[in-house]
């Protein structure tokens, strides 16, 4: 009897045995297809890994089912609805330190964030995934583009360029077409930037791109991004024509809601109000809330333009009343979005010790790096004092010559008529020759001394400026650099000034920069002028007021030495 009851015990643990195996096995091959399918059917994927339940699924399989799962929802287009999901996955891999399933989990909990927009959390997981990402060229170039995208979202354009330009030559390495991604993105900081030209330079480029493959979808969307381009620019007659094209490529079964309010804008842009009117009237039927708001408040513009106040009224109000609603569901986004930051304050718990231990270490690293760039502050500005004292001491030297030279030409106009006429005067030209000489060393040592200073930083900013915008912007430190330039040079103006009393303050102020070799837009804007012939007149008059090797050493030498830029 016992014999038949061991048997049987044995028999049933033997099943089990089987059906467990058999079962894991089950399971690894659904993970394994999953896996397989993901990239071309993440919406076949994600049903095939929700057949498999949870429970029966080891530690390591929980993590890796997670992450796939994860994946799959944000492949398909489904957000995640919390992170808890992706903190399994994480807990598992993170003590690897270089790990693509690692690096995923960080990827999917970055993606979770920036859906949330949160975008801080979302960059230091997306940062967290590229420290993990070991040869996956395809998982990194992800990783640059969402990292680029909420960089853009905080405002750090120079950030954003960098991560989408890692992305490019990645993809270009691959001759990919996800390329348009990262071109998208470029083009998007440089109009943000009002940098237009450079945007509409890799909007081209995508759409050559687009072009090539017949993609409609993404020609759509560049055809509407280099129509937003051209309106920035003021030429609403090729944005109206990129917006035309936009909607023509645009997939029949897409919301062309926003392409119709945006041919709208246009269209009220060009005047054509009734046309105008259309469109919104037809993008007032959009789903989403920002573009029914924006259409009324935008059909409401129209209608009092046409003298219509009773209509425009009405359609004010819709959109005051849509703008409030945007605002309750903010609000409850808000709400939400302190729930979630409180039940993820105890998983957070767990990294304050080594948080606390990493901000240790880069504290005492920290302080290090600054007591080395204290040392090399201290050692560059003790050599640039000493440059500048040098210099100095070769100014103050010149001027005890050229005081001697002065007092020799008096002592030789005052001498007794013994000496032979033309003798005494080539004696005075040749210490005039010398005076000159010096005067030049003057200016010489004067420009090296310019060089330490303030001025000439600014000088130069002037002088590199791209844009009309960012001269106009330095256009108050004008006068600030004309002070410092009769300080530095004021004994080369001061001999000037003796020499040819007729000059102006102005007239001295050109010789200056012209002797500087400044580019003639730079001194125009530096004089205030607006025509090159301004400049020109005062150069003829300057020119007949003084000696020919005194012009030649202001206008006409080139020498690197005594140039400033």
């Amino acid at each position: 009897m016992r014999q038949y009851l061991l048997n049987i015990i044995l028999l049933f643990l033997g099943f089990t045995i089987i059906y467990s195996c058999s079962r894991h096995q089950q399971i690894n091959r659904t993970i394994f297809l999953a896996d397989s399918i993901m990239e071309y059917q993440p919406d076949s994927a994600f049903k095939l890994l929700k057949t498999i339940n949870q429970t029966d699924l080891s530690v390591s399989e929980n993590a890796k089912y997670a992450l796939l799962l994860a994946q799959a929802q944000d492949k398909a287009g489904h957000q995640l609805i919390n992170d808890s999901l992706i903190l399994i996955a994480i807990n598992h891999y993170d003590h690897l330190s270089k790990d693509n399933n690692k690096a995923k989990a960080y990827f999917y909990l970055g993606r979770f964030y920036q859906n949330n927009n949160d975008y801080a959390k979302a960059i230091n997981s997306y940062l967290i995934a590229e420290k993990a990402t070991s040869d996956h060229d395809t998982l990194l170039t992800l990783i640059y583009d969402n990292l680029g995208t909420c960089y853009k979202n905080q405002d750090f354009y120079d950030k954003a360029l960098e991560v989408y330009k890692d992305a490019y030559y990645i993809y270009k390495q691959y001759n990919s077409k996800n390329i348009l991604y990262p071109l998208r993105g470029m083009a998007s900081i440089y109009a943000i930037q009002e940098q237009f030209e450079k945007a509409l330079k890799y909007y081209q480029t995508a759409l050559t791109i687009a072009s090539s493959t017949n993609d409609s979808t993404w020609q759509s969307i560049l055809f509407c991004d280099i129509s937003r381009i051209y309106d920035n620019k003021n030429l609403y007659e090729a944005a109206y024509s990129y917006i035309v094209r936009s909607i023509q490529y645009a997939p029949r079964s897409s919301d062309l809601s926003a392409m119709y309010f945006w041919k709208g804008e246009i269209l009220h842009n060009l005047n054509q109000l009734d046309s105008a009117f259309y469109y919104i009237n037809l993008a007032k039927k959009s789903s989403d809330l920002n573009t029914q708001a924006s259409a009324y408040q935008a059909l409401y513009e129209i209608k009092k333009e046409q003298g219509e106040l009773n209509d425009a009224i009405l359609y004010n109000d819709t959109s005051l009343i849509l703008y409030d609603s945007i605002q309750d569901l903010n609000h409850s986004a808000e709400i939400s979005h302190i729930l979630k930051q409180h039940a993820t304050e105890t998983l957070q718990q767990a990294e304050v010790i080594k948080r606390q231990k990493y901000t240790a270490f880069l504290i005492v690293t920290t302080l290090l790096l600054i007591a080395c760039i204290t040392f090399i502050f201290l050692y560059k500005d003790n050599k640039r004092k000493k440059v500048y004292i040098k210099i100095q001491c070769e100014l103050r030297n010149n001027q005890i010559e050229k005081d001697e030279l002065k007092e020799k030409i008096k002592t030789l106009i005052d001498s007794n008529t013994y000496i032979a006429e033309r003798n005494k005067e080539l004696k005075k030209e040749e210490l005039k020759q010398q005076q000159v000489e010096l005067w030049k060393r003057t200016l010489q040592i004067c420009t090296r001394l310019f060089h330490t200073s303030t001025s000439y930083k600014k000088l130069h900013a002037i002088e590199t400026a791209k844009f009309k915008k960012e001269r106009e912007e330095k256009q108050k430190e004008i006068n600030s650099i004309q002070k410092e330039i009769n300080e530095v040079f004021i004994e080369a103006i001061q001999e000037l000034r003796e020499q040819y009393p007729k000059l102006t303050q102005e007239d001295l102020f050109y010789c200056i920069l012209q002797y500087l070799r400044l580019s003639t837009s730079t001194i125009k804007f530096c004089m205030r002028v607006e025509s090159n012939q301004a400049l020109t007149q005062r150069k003829y008059r300057i020119k007949k007021q003084i000696s020919p090797q005194t012009f030649s050493i202001i206008f006409n030498e080139s020498s690197p030495s005594e140039g400033v830029l």
